[in-house]
């Protein structure tokens, strides 16, 4: 079981601390235990109710009605909103396919499905309309309290394994550009920079892959030992915005700096739309379109 603190639920959920305080006093929304010092901390349980709650109010719920719901009522209404959403099309059925066996460990069954999606589209058109949309299923289904976080690890392993078996060796390198990929250091799941990887390797490309939590101080030693024309990096995690910061100034004080293409979670766009040298990518099309 999870034990969080409350920066860590900050960090996990989007919701700033201040708020997470406010909400526990003023309408009892989740009641943290205390240690004897009177530390908070909030278990699994606690987190997914956050995790509900913010989904609902991104719905348009109001918080002093969200609270006098119980947690079956939530679940009711995200629920409905999942099913309003879904479009009952062979893509949705191709779905439920392969969100059976990835909630029950079976590694051939998933195999076959994602063998026979390859093999109707490629696996660039595989991974953004279908891998992609069942990580994000199978992450509310773990809200919903239906899977556990070994499901989401299952699937991402063996998606990862995927997009490495399949990565362009670096001879198919047509281009003179070169492109530096990272995550900050404090992002953990690199799936989608490891597509962005793929994709560009796919296009000639030539790619230098740093992976999870590089640190500043490493990023720029790199970029000066390899002089990239183009970084590029994903931000998902909340709440990092002064951290990103950091990151995207130091680049721009370097002696001809690289211009930085970002993709992730949308409130970041928002956030580092005044940087000059960074571009905001949402789809694969729009990464693409830098690429050429």
């Amino acid at each position: 079981m999870g034990k969080y603190s409350i920066k860590e639920l900050e960090r996990l959920s989007g919701i700033k601390a201040h708020t997470i305080r406010i909400w526990e006093k003023r309408y009892q929304l989740i009641v943290p235990s205390r240690s004897k010092t009177n530390i908070r901390s909030y278990s699994d349980g606690q987190l997914k109710k956050l995790l509900n709650v913010s989904s609902l109010i991104n719905l348009g719920y109001k918080i002093s009605k969200i609270s006098e719901m119980s947690d079956a009522d939530v679940l009711g209404i995200l629920e409905e909103n999942e099913k309003k959403s879904d479009v009952r099309s062979s893509q949705e059925l191709t779905m439920y396919r392969l969100i059976e066996p990835s909630i029950s460990f079976d590694e051939v069954a998933l195999d076959k499905q994602i063998q026979q999606i390859i093999a109707q589209t490629n696996l660039q058109d595989a991974f953004s309309e279908f891998f992609f949309p069942l990580l994000n299923r199978i992450g509310f289904l773990w809200r919903a309290n239906k899977v556990s976080p070994a499901h989401e690890h299952f699937l991402s392993n063996k998606l990862m394994g995927l997009l490495h078996s399949a990565m362009p060796a670096s001879q198919s390198v047509t281009s003179s550009e070169n492109y530096l990929l990272f995550l900050p250091e404090w992002e953990e799941h690199e799936i989608l920079l490891l597509f962005c990887n793929y994709v560009l390797r796919t296009n000639g490309i030539a790619t230098v892959y740093l992976g999870r939590r590089v640190p500043i101080a490493n990023l720029n030693e790199t970029i000066a030992d390899i002089k990239p024309s183009k970084l590029i990096t994903i931000i998902t995690t909340p709440n990092y915005e002064k951290d990103i910061k950091k990151y995207l100034k130091a680049i721009s004080h370097l002696e001809n700096s690289p211009q930085v293409i970002a993709g992730g979670s949308q409130n970041y766009s928002q956030v580092l739309k005044d940087f000059s040298t960074m571009s905001w990518v949402n789809s694969t099309q729009e990464l693409l379109s830098h690429i050429y």
